[in-house]
């Protein structure tokens, strides 16, 4: 594994792992992030300061998903005088950013988003703390959290305790989505009703909160309306640009990407596989593959010739730089997209539905909008279903590259 643990101090400990890479050090929970010049440019620093100096030897581990950096164990010796001045980050102001897991950005785009959002935190000069509701210091944070950024509705039910043991904290709300309009749609698409309660639910803990924070104008909108005067904010999350190196001719097919514990991602997989690819497939044989966090049995099982399936997906851009398109064929949801954002970003266009485009900031056009597909011999068209203009004209390349092959 890549990195590793490199020193440990009586205020705290540091060393370097992939960039993003989420880091269990000191009983803390951080972020590799740091930039350093000693270092490639796919990796970054870590450190953790602790709430109470070491005072005598101490053995400190460093883990990524559950295995130990390099260097990890390191053992602790204080020298004959410990200093007595506090840690670095005594004086700096505490964000404490609380989500019912552990974040992994290759599981979910939430967790992309809160690992964005508690580096910009530390860019707004906050020393910045994250824990689930269960490993929550209580007593080590009591009268020092500012920000108390809780994310999903579940980290909500900490809010009054939290006001309570930290006078004139700020509690800001993060929703990965909006749940009780993911609910409602998918409730509409495959029948049945939506939780009773959920949306009073969720509005509760708009209410409770200084400050709402969502990644779609949409739900923004949404959520004003049903609660004038409350402070929602759109907030993005950073995504990088990775434009994939393979050349498109060396890809083939197209990529669908997914965490299979949140419902609208099995039910996209299962209507590309069983509506979208076979009208597909009827015209060109073209590839499919499957990728994500939790892939079902039965999913799995779906593999044939024309579809592939990767069950461990370390790295979204592992896909990319298989396929030509990504698609994001969801019937429902709520939310800005992370795997629209990814797809975009690897420089691959995303055919998508209208709610995979939800909430996104693209320049006019047709993304997200239904559109009609002609097929010819040679073309493929892309027509819009009310008037009957043509939006697109391709020659097909399957047909192309035979041609190219009989000069």
């Amino acid at each position: 594994m890549p990195g590793a643990l490199e020193q440990v101090e009586w205020f705290g400990v540091s060393g370097w792992a992939r960039h993003g890479a989420v880091v269990q050090v000191a009983g803390q929970t951080v972020v590799a992030d740091l930039p350093r010049a000693d270092l490639p440019p796919w990796a970054a620093g870590f450190a953790a300061w602790f709430d109470t100096p070491l005072t005598g030897p101490a053995r400190m581990s460093a883990t990524v998903a559950g295995r130990h950096l390099p260097g990890s164990p390191l053992d602790y010796h204080p020298p004959p005088a410990v200093p007595a001045a506090r840690a670095p980050d005594a004086g700096t102001p505490l964000a404490l950013v609380v989500d019912p897991a552990l974040p992994d950005p290759s599981r979910d785009a939430a967790s992309a988003a809160l690992l964005s959002h508690m580096a910009a935190l530390r860019t707004l000069g906050f020393a910045v703390r994250f824990a689930t509701p269960d490993t929550l210091p209580w007593d080590a944070i009591a009268g020092r959290v500012r920000v108390a950024y809780l994310h999903r509705m579940a980290s909500m039910a900490l809010a009054r305790r939290l006001r309570a043991g930290n006078p004139g904290v700020h509690v800001v709300f993060a929703v990965a989505d909006v749940a009780h309009l993911r609910a409602a749609r998918q409730a509409a698409v495959l029948g049945g009703t939506a939780p009773p309660g959920l949306r009073a639910m969720e509005l509760e803990a708009c209410r409770m909160a200084d400050a709402v924070l969502t990644h779609s104008p949409v739900e923004a909108a949404l959520l004003r309306a049903s609660l004038p005067g409350l402070r929602v904010h759109v907030v993005p999350w950073h995504a990088a640009a990775r434009p994939v190196a393979v050349p498109f001719a060396a890809r083939s097919g197209v990529g669908f990407v997914g965490s299979y514990g949140h419902a609208p991602n099995p039910d996209a997989a299962r209507f590309l596989l069983d509506a979208v690819m076979p009208e597909v497939w009827r015209h060109a044989p073209v590839p499919v593959v499957l990728a994500g966090h939790g892939l079902p049995a039965w999913l799995a099982a779906r593999a044939a010739p024309l579809v592939r399936v990767l069950p461990k997906l370390d790295d979204v851009g592992d896909l990319w730089r298989q396929v030509r398109l990504g698609v994001a064929p969801l019937r429902f949801g709520a939310g800005v997209k992370g795997k629209v954002i990814d797809c975009l970003a690897a420089g691959l266009a995303c055919a998508c539905t209208p709610v995979a485009a939800e909430g996104l900031d693209v320049p006019p056009g047709w993304i997200g909008q239904r559109v009609q597909v002609q097929w010819t011999d040679l073309h493929v068209r892309v027509l819009d279903p009310k008037t009957g203009q043509l939006l697109r004209e391709h020659v097909r390349a399957i047909l192309a590259e035979r041609a190219a092959g009989a000069d």
